[in-house]
């Protein structure tokens, strides 16, 4: 089971394309399926169609569940440069 989380900004996804093919790559190595993954067929709710909300997909060979929850941003506690 894979996870991919979608920010989601006044109703419109970000990165769709950048999403849609991190899904497909990891459905080909992992499955061994290469059948496109349509996420323009996503509709945002109304309760999800203003500020920033989080869009859930849950999937593996098929997608298994969508959900939008509450976007929350998690606090930057330190940094570190990669050499």
């Amino acid at each position: 089971m894979l996870f991919e989380s979608i920010r989601v900004v006044d109703g419109d996804f970000e990165n769709l394309d950048a999403h849609r093919e991190r899904m497909e790559r990891s459905r080909l190595e992992l499955y061994n399926i290469s059948d496109p993954v349509d996420l323009r067929a996503l509709v945002v709710p109304d309760i999800a169609a203003s500020g920033v909300v989080k869009c859930r997909v849950v999937y593996g060979p098929d997608l298994l569940s969508i959900d939008f929850l509450p976007y929350t941003p998690k606090p930057v506690r330190s940094l570190a440069v990669a050499v």
